[in-house]
């Protein structure tokens, strides 16, 4: 395959994934419902050395909607624990799919966006530079 279509086809990939993390997360947050909810745990998940290494924390949260209770993961991790147990968050979850949430405080998910943007355009002006010369 020729250098060329794989950078483009790269920085495809890196900019529309980049656009999709924050298309569903602006969803959820202009259009979800506002409610607190209670730390339960912590999910501790260490990555194999293959694949990098480390450990990562995901929070679970319980909430009850229209008098049906619900645990979700929120499926943003941390490099460690970012709520305590019983602390009391506020997020933000989906009128079509209640266990699909959001909390408005974290950014994280803003900042891999910004940065999958980045590689993105970098290999597109990349890809552009070398059709050129």
């Amino acid at each position: 395959m020729d250098i060329l279509v794989y950078i483009f086809f790269m920085a495809a990939i890196f900019i529309l994934t980049s656009i999709c993390i924050l298309a569903a997360r602006k969803n959820v947050l202009n259009n979800g419902v506002w409610i607190n909810a209670e730390v339960v745990k912590s999910v501790h998940l260490a990555m194999s050395a293959r694949r990098g290494g480390g450990h990562y924390y995901f929070t679970v949260f319980k909430y009850s909607v229209d008098g049906h209770a619900y645990e979700t993961t929120y499926q943003v991790g941390s490099r460690k624990p970012k709520y305590e147990d019983g602390e009391i968050v506020e997020i933000v979850y989906s009128n079509k799919n209640h266990k699909k949430i959001a909390i408005a405080d974290d950014k994280t998910p803003t900042i891999v966006s910004i940065v999958l943007l980045s590689v993105g355009c970098v290999l597109l002006a990349l890809g552009i530079f070398f059709s050129i010369i």
